[in-house]
């Protein structure tokens, strides 16, 4: 994810880097005609290693077009683990029900660590849990998709989503005689 807008912002002042601020997830589940897998949780964890994401999947004869794939991150390299190689922590997870969610979790350890440093910004992979895809009686949870960036259908594209709290909060639980402290008063004219 592209975070320079948001450093942009809180460099200026206009977010504040403190006071509960925090990140979430958003991925638009893209429906198709098969059956979805029900009742199940997706891990979501940083990748570890550089990739190139080339420009996705061609759908009619189903192969990338360019790399990361299953084996590669790029032309030239193989990740260490097939399917990609993932920080053990932190991590986010999802659950389903229907199958048909979108997801929208809390991200803000990864986000926090890509802006801290404590590990580069490769993005976010998201999978079915260890145990699920180690378990050989679940084999076919059949294709749970999500839009890409690419999508011609750009309100379903992924991204993070701020939450900033937009309340100011004074002192009234901590007012004592004798000490400084806040109380606002607000005035609500005409119930707005």
């Amino acid at each position: 994810f592209d975070l320079s807008k948001f450093s942009e912002l809180t460099a200026s002042g206009d977010i504040p880097t403190s006071g509960g601020m925090t990140f979430r997830l958003r991925m638009n589940h893209k429906s198709r005609g098969c059956p979805q897998p029900t009742s199940y949780d997706m891990t979501i964890r940083p990748v570890s290693t550089p990739w190139d994401e080339g420009i996705g999947m061609d759908v009619s004869a189903y192969g990338d077009d360019g790399y990361a794939n299953w084996e590669k991150p790029t032309s030239t390299t193989f990740w260490t683990t097939p399917g990609g190689d993932f920080l053990t922590s932190p991590t986010a997870s999802a659950h389903f029900d229907t199958g048909f969610e979108d997801i929208e979790t809390d991200v803000t350890s990864v986000v926090n660590g890509w802006l801290s440093g404590t590990f580069p910004n490769y993005g976010v992979g998201v999978s079915m849990t260890a145990s699920i895809e180690s378990d050989a009686v679940y084999t076919d949870y059949y294709r749970k998709k999500f839009y890409s960036r690419q999508t011609s259908f750009y309100d379903r594209a992924p991204y993070l989503e701020v939450r900033v709290p937009d309340f100011r909060g004074d002192d009234r639980a901590n007012v004592q005689w004798g000490r400084s402290g806040s109380l606002y008063l607000y005035n609500v004219v005409g119930g707005l």
